[in-house]
């Protein structure tokens, strides 16, 4: 399911355009909801579309909170998505700051696991092992059946918002006063926010 969804984002999420709109029915959405994916740079994503949005027409389901073919009958859906090796590697430095729900089950329920926090030798393929299926996991569970009309990628987080909220605007979403600027400060190659939130680096690479 994870494959699918960032295999699905990559093909539809090019460029200035974003993400492509995928629902046929032609109805008219003046809001747009935002599921926050858990370690898929939510942080941000939610501080940028307040700023493109507005917060009349931003809806924020937080973390661990699923939306459905449902919502995306009144709502332009909008989530994030991370590269699963990318993923863990968050995940896994999340839990050496004794930080996140998967930490703390592995703490409790598995504490031959827990210790591979210690990053030693070998201790991230053993964490790895354990915490496998997490990503896929909380991404059918945040998005049941994956009803989204806009992906936005960490890799190419700004450029995504900025596809996405124009794709909003197609579907008859109404953006912020300041939007038509920091879109035009996206396309020159800025980002929509002077910096990012909560981002700490990682010593484990992905090839």
């Amino acid at each position: 399911r994870a494959r699918d969804a960032t295999g699905a984002a990559n093909a539809g999420a090019t460029g200035r355009d974003g993400a492509a709109i995928t629902d046929p029915s032609g109805r008219r959405r003046s809001k747009l909801l935002y599921n926050h994916v858990p370690k898929c740079g939510g942080r941000y994503v939610r501080r940028a579309l307040k700023l493109l949005v507005g917060n009349e027409s931003r809806v924020v389901r937080n973390e661990f909170q699923a939306s459905d073919a449902h919502d995306r009958r009144d709502h332009f859906v909008v989530a994030s998505i991370r590269d699963p090796c990318s993923y863990y590697v968050s995940l896994y430095e999340f839990g050496k700051r004794g930080r996140g729900l998967l930490y703390r089950s592995l703490a409790e329920n598995q504490s031959d696991v827990a210790d591979a926090y210690a990053d030693g030798p070998g201790d991230f393929d053993r964490w790895l092992a354990a915490a496998a299926g997490t990503f896929s996991e909380r991404l059918e569970s945040s998005l049941p059946g994956l009803h989204v009309d806009c992906w936005i990628r960490t890799s190419r987080t700004d450029a995504d918002l900025a596809g996405c909220a124009r794709n909003f605007a197609k579907a008859g979403g109404t953006l912020a006063k300041d939007a038509a600027a920091v879109l035009r400060r996206v396309d020159a190659g800025g980002a929509v926010l002077d910096e990012r939130v909560d981002v700490s680096p990682h010593r484990l690479r992905c090839a």
